[in-house]
C-alpha cells in the first residue's frame, strides 16, 4: 500500500514521519475496488454510514501525521524558456559526449518536444499500461505540409490527438492541434516539424530518403502535403529491451519510456529538480496566460451565443465540437513571446556526475536492509539507490549555492563539457558545414552581390550580429554598446535605410575580433543613423563553425537526418576492417543515415597542438593527466629526422625510440600462443601480441591486488598491472614517478592460466575459451547459462585447473 500510494519504496519514504500516502490516492483506490466488487458480487454495496467512517477515519489519520492532504512535491511548471535549455542542452550532449544511437536520441527529443508543443499528456502521444490497441499517436495522425513557400520554415502540421484522456474509446472525438515550424535558428533543438522530418527520413517513414527528393515530391502534389509510407506506425516508438542502441519501429513507446527522458534531459542541462511530463502541461498553461495577444480560434461564449446555443450546450463542449480547435500555433506564440517563469526550476552552474558505487558499499546497504548481499539484483538496486542519493543530495547544494562570478546578469556564460572532437561520417555534411564569415549578417545590411549568396539561418528579418567577437572569452564592447543589450528586430523602413548604408559599410575579422570600416566617401554618420544600425546588430555571439543545433532550417535537417556516429564500448575495441563489416550489430543503417563511424575523444589542448584522440574514454583521461601542452606551451612540430629503414617504407620519426617500434612491426611473424591458450587464435601485430600476454599470461602479478592507497574505498581487485596503473592515475591523479610505492613486487607469484573453457560438461559455452576472471564471473552468475556459485566456489573450481 505504501509503494501504490506514494510512488516509493518503503524505504525511500520519510519514515520518522510514518507517513503512509496521500488521502486522493487512498480515495482513488478505494473506489476503483468498490466498482470491482460490485461487478464481480450482485449482492456488494456501499452504505452511506460506511462511507462517513471512512471520511472520519481518514481525517483522523491525517490529524495524527499517518496520512497527508494534497501531493508529496509543489507542482513545477515548465514552460517554453526551461524546455528549450534543456532541449539545447541534450542535443548538443549527443554532439559533445555521443550516443549509443542518433535514432533513439533524436528520437527521445521529438517525445519530450512533442508534448510541450501540444501541451497534451504523456500519454496521449506514447501508449499508457494496461493498453493494447492503438491508443497512441500514429503518423496517419499528423497532416505535415507546406503552407506557403518550399522552405522548411514553410512548414506546418496538424495534429489529430486520438487518445486523449476520458476520450479513448470514443470514435471522432479528437483533439486537433496546429504547429508551425519555428522560424528562428536558435529554436531549432524545439521545433517538432524539423524534428518529425529528421526522424521520418532516418526511420523510413516517408517514400524518399533525401530531403531534396522529400521536397519535390511534396510541392508536385496538389495538397503540398506530405505522405507517409507507414501511416500506422506509431510516431514514438519503443526501445528495444536489451539492446539500447535499436527501435522497435512497430511497437509504441509506453509513457514510462518519455518521463525517463524528460528526467535525463534535466541532468543533461543541470536542471536542480526531478521533472515529470505534467509539468511541461503546467508550464503551457502559464505561457499562454501571459501571451501579449489574445489567441484566436477557440469556442467562446460570444461564438455561442451567436450561433444559438445556449449556457449548457456550450458547458458540453457541443460548441467546441463544432469548432474543430484552433489554427493559430500556440507554440509559435509561446516562443516569439520571450516570457520567463519566475518560478521556473533553477538551472545549477555545474552538472551531476554520479560516482559509480563499489561493490562494499551496495553490500552494506543490502545488510542494513535486510537483503541479499550476494543477489545480483539486490546489488544493483542497492547502487540505483545509492546514486539516487548522490543526486539528491547534489540537488540540496546546487539549490543553496552561491551565485559564481560568472554567473551574473548581463554577463555571457559558457560552459565547457567534456573536450572531445567527434568523428564525422563518410559524407560532407559531418566533416563540417561551411560557414562563411558573410552568413553572421542580416542579407539586408549586405551589398546585394553579397546578399543574394549569403546563407540566413532562421527569419530573414531577424537581426544578426556583427559586433560580437568570435572568441568567446572576450565579449566585444564597442561604443559602450553592452554585450547584454536588448535585441531588437528592423522595420521596413529602417530596413531601407540600412541599406543606403550598406554599400559604404564593411567589417573585417582580425585576431578574433571584428572591427566596422567606413568608405572612402565624404559620408557623417548622423547620431540616429548611427543608433538605428547598433540597434539592428544583435548581442549575440557570432556563431561557432562547429555548432550544428542552431544554423539554417535546411542545413540543421540536413545534418541531423545523416549523422550516424556512435558511441559504444565495444564497438570501439574493434578494429577498422572488423567495424565495416559488423557495423549493423551496433545501429542501425540505411534510410538517409550515414555509413556509420565511431565517436573519437581528443585531448582538450587540441586547439594547442595536441594530437592524441582515442574511441575510449579512460584513455583520454590517463593521457590529459600527462599532456604538457597549454596554451603557454604550445605544441611545436619536432623535425622528423629518423627515416625507416626498411625497404619500401618512407616513414619518418621523430626519435630513435619510435622508429625502432615501428621497424619490429615489419620484422613481426604472425603467430599463435603456446602458452597454454587453445583458441588457435592468431597474431598479426606485435601490439596485439604483447595485449595477449599482459591479459592472459601475466605471470608476474598478483591477480588478487586491491588498491593500497591511503583511503581508497575500492575494494575490488585488479586483473591486471596496467589496470592497477590506470586507476592510481585516474583516481589518486598519480604521476609516474609517483607510482612506485603501489606497485611492488607481489609476494605470490601467479602461475600461468591462459585462456580456458568451463569445466561444466553440460554447460552449453564449454567449447568458449575464457581468461581466469572471465571464467570466475561466467561460474558466479545467476542468469542463464552460468552456474549460481559462491566467489569462494568460483575460486577453488578454477584453482583446480590449474592442478
Amino acid at each position: 500500500m505504501q509503494q501504490a500510494s506514494t510512488g516509493c519504496y518503503p524505504s525511500a519514504c520519510p519514515a520518522a514521519a510514518g507517513l503512509c500516502g496521500t488521502m486522493y490516492t487512498i480515495k482513488v483506490g478505494l473506489k476503483s475496488l468498490v466498482a470491482i466488487l460490485i461487478g464481480h458480487f450482485e449482492s456488494f454495496s456501499i452504505s452511506n454510514h460506511w462511507a462517513v467512517t471512512c471520511d472520519s477515519l481518514f481525517n483522523t489519520l491525517i490529524r495524527e501525521g499517518v496520512l497527508i492532504k494534497g501531493t508529496w512535491e509543489k507542482r513545477r511548471r515548465i514552460g517554453f524558456h526551461t524546455v528549450l535549455a534543456l532541449g539545447d542542452a541534450f542535443l548538443q550532449s549527443g554532439l559533445d559526449e555521443g550516443c549509443l544511437s542518433w535514432d533513439i536520441h533524436l528520437l527521445k527529443q521529438l517525445s519530450v518536444i512533442l508534448i510541450a508543443a501540444c501541451a497534451c499528456r504523456a500519454g496521449e502521444t506514447a501508449r499508457t499500461p494496461l493498453y493494447t490497441g492503438t491508443e497512441y499517436l500514429a503518423f496517419k495522425d499528423i497532416i505535415l505540409s507546406f503552407a506557403s513557400g518550399d522552405q522548411p520554415n514553410d512548414l506546418s502540421m496538424d495534429v489529430s490527438l486520438r487518445a486523449v484522456k476520458g476520450f479513448k474509446n470514443i470514435l471522432n472525438e479528437d483533439r486537433h492541434i496546429h504547429i508551425a515550424a519555428l522560424k528562428d535558428s536558435k529554436h531549432n533543438s524545439v521545433c517538432p516539424v524539423k524534428l518529425l522530418i529528421i526522424h521520418a527520413l532516418r526511420t523510413g517513414a516517408v517514400h524518399t530518403s533525401s530531403w531534396e527528393k522529400l521536397t519535390a515530391q511534396t510541392l508536385r502534389r496538389r495538397d503540398r502535403t506530405v505522405q507517409w509510407k507507414t501511416p500506422n506506425r506509431p510516431v514514438i516508438s519503443a526501445i528495444v529491451p536489451g539492446q539500447c542502441s535499436f527501435l522497435d519501429l512497430e511497437k509504441p513507446a509506453r509513457t514510462g519510456q518519455i518521463m525517463n527522458t524528460l528526467v535525463n534531459m534535466g541532468r543533461k542541462a543541470k536542471l536542480v529538480v526531478k521533472a515529470n511530463t505534467h509539468d511541461l502541461r503546467r508550464g503551457s498553461v502559464k505561457d499562454i496566460s501571459h501571451l501579449k495577444e489574445d489567441v484566436r480560434g477557440f469556442a467562446t461564449p460570444t461564438v455561442a451565443a451567436a450561433v444559438g446555443h445556449r449556457v449548457s450546450t456550450y458547458m458540453n463542449d457541443v460548441t467546441a465540437s463544432y469548432n474543430g480547435g484552433s489554427d493559430v500555433s500556440i507554440w509559435t506564440l509561446r516562443a516569439e513571446s520571450g516570457f520567463k517563469d519566475r518560478q521556473a526550476p533553477l538551472l545549477a552552474d555545474s552538472r551531476f556526475v554520479a560516482r559509480n558505487p563499489e561493490k562494499h558499499e551496495a553490500q552494506t546497504y543490502c545488510a542494513a536492509e535486510g537483503w541479499d548481499a550476494e543477489d545480483p539484483h539486490a546489488l544493483r538496486t542497492a547502487k540505483r539507490r545509492l546514486v539516487e542519493d548522490q543526486e539528491n543530495s547534489w540537488r540540496v547544494t546546487s539549490k543553496n549555492a552561491d551565485v559564481s562570478a560568472d554567473w551574473l546578469p548581463n554577463k555571457k556564460r559558457f560552459t565547457t563539457n567534456i573536450p572531445v572532437m567527434r568523428e564525422r561520417s563518410a559524407s560532407q555534411m559531418n566533416k563540417g558545414l561551411s560557414t562563411p564569415d558573410d552568413t553572421r549578417i542580416d542579407p539586408h545590411l549586405l551589398p546585394e552581390t553579397f546578399a543574394s549568396s549569403s546563407r540566413v539561418a532562421g527569419d530573414a528579418g531577424v537581426k544578426k550580429s556583427i559586433l560580437s567577437t568570435a572568441r568567446r572569452d572576450k565579449p566585444s564592447n564597442i561604443d559602450g554598446f553592452e554585450d547584454g543589450g536588448i535585441e531588437q528586430v528592423l522595420s521596413q523602413r529602417d530596413m531601407i535605410q540600412a541599406e543606403q548604408l550598406a554599400s559604404i559599410i564593411s567589417y573585417t575579422s582580425k585576431d578574433g575580433e571584428v572591427t566596422i570600416q567606413v568608405g572612402q566617401e565624404d559620408l557623417i554618420l548622423q547620431a540616429n543613423q548611427d543608433n538605428m544600425l547598433l540597434e539592428a546588430l544583435e548581442d549575440t555571439s557570432i556563431q561557432s563553425q562547429d555548432d550544428r543545433v542552431h544554423v539554417s532550417a535546411e542545413d540543421f535537417i540536413l545534418f541531423f537526418a545523416k549523422v550516424n556516429v556512435i558511441r559504444n564500448r565495444n564497438a570501439a575495441r574493434v578494429t577498422d576492417k572488423v567495424f565495416e563489416q559488423e557495423a549493423m550489430r551496433w545501429v542501425a543503417t540505411g534510410n538517409s543515415r550515414d555509413p556509420p563511424t565511431r565517436f573519437l575523444f581528443c585531448c582538450p589542448q587540441k586547439e594547442w597542438g595536441c594530437s592524441f584522440s582515442a574511441r575510449v574514454i579512460s584513455r583520454l583521461d590517463i593521457h590529459i593527466i600527462s599532456c604538457s601542452i597549454s596554451k603557454e606551451q604550445p605544441f611545436v612540430q619536432k623535425e622528423l629526422l629518423f627515416q625507416c629503414r626498411k625497404a619500401g617504407c618512407s616513414k619518418s620519426f621523430s626519435s630513435v625510440a619510435i622508429r625502432g617500434n615501428h621497424e619490429r612491426e615489419h620484422d613481426w611473424i604472425r603467430r599463435q600462443c603456446t602458452r597454454g591458450c587453445t583458441d588457435r587464435k592468431w597474431f598479426e601485430t606485435k601490439i596485439a601480441w604483447d595485449h595477449h600476454r599482459t591479459v592472459a599470461h601475466n605471470d608476474d602479478w598478483d591477480i588478487k591486488t586491491t588498491c593500497s592507497y591511503p583511503g581508497c574505498l575500492r575494494k575490488t581487485v585488479f586483473a591486471t598491472r596496467q589496470a592497477y596503473r590506470s586507476h592510481l592515475t585516474v583516481a589518486h591523479k598519480l604521476r609516474a614517478d609517483e607510482l612506485k610505492p603501489y606497485i611492488t613486487a607481489p609476494t605470490h607469484r601467479g602461475t600461468t592460466f591462459g585462456q580456458r573453457s568451463c569445466p561444466h560438461r553440460d554447460c552449453a559455452g564449454s567449447d568458449i575459451q575464457r581468461p581466469r576472471r572471465a571464467l570466475e564471473a561466467h561460474l558466479r552468475t545467476r542468469r542463464i547459462g552460468g552456474h549460481s556459485l559462491t566467489a569462494d566456489e568460483a575460486t577453488k573450481v578454477v584453482d583446480g585447473l590449474m592442478e
